[in-house]
C-alpha cells in the first residue's frame, strides 16, 4: 500500500494524522493562485469559486526518484509522476520482488485521483 495526500506522505503518517483528528483542508494558500482574483461568496457566478478551502501538498519527485531518462520524465505530466512513485512504494512495501513469483505474475491496482486535467470538456 501507499499513499500521498495533504495528509501525509505514507500510510503510517496518514493513520497517524487521521488518530490525531486532523483534517489536512486549509486555506488556498498564496504560493498556489491568487484566490482573490477567483472568489465570489455567491454559488453559481461564472468563473468563480465560493470555495476557500482545499487539501494541497507540495510533493515534487524527481527524475532520480522514478530513474527513468530524462525524456520520458519531461513528458509526463505531475499525476503520472505521482502515480509511479506510489506504485514503487506499493511494490517495495508488499516485499513481492523478494518472492518467489514470476516478475510477469505481478499487477499493480492504481487509484488516483488527480484535478490535473479537469476543466471544461470541449464541445
Amino acid at each position: 500500500m501507499s499513499i500521498v495526500n495533504a495528509l501525509g506522505k505514507s500510510p503510517e503518517e496518514v493513520w497517524a494524522a487521521s488518530l490525531a483528528m486532523k483534517s489536512g483542508i486549509t486555506l488556498v494558500p498564496p504560493s498556489r493562485w491568487d484566490h482573490a482574483l477567483f472568489y465570489d461568496p455567491r454559488p453559481q457566478v461564472p468563473d468563480k469559486t465560493y470555495c476557500k478551502v482545499g487539501a494541497f501538498l507540495d510533493f515534487h519527485i524527481s527524475r532520480n526518484d522514478l530513474g527513468i531518462p530524462p525524456h520520458d520524465f519531461r513528458s509526463m505530466t505531475e499525476a503520472t509522476r505521482v502515480t509511479m512513485w506510489l506504485a514503487d512504494r506499493a511494490i517495495r512495501a508488499s516485499g513481492i520482488l523478494d518472492s518467489d513469483i514470476p516478475r510477469e505474475r505481478i499487477g499493480v491496482l492504481i487509484s488516483q485521483n488527480s484535478g490535473e486535467a479537469a476543466g471544461p470538456s470541449p464541445i
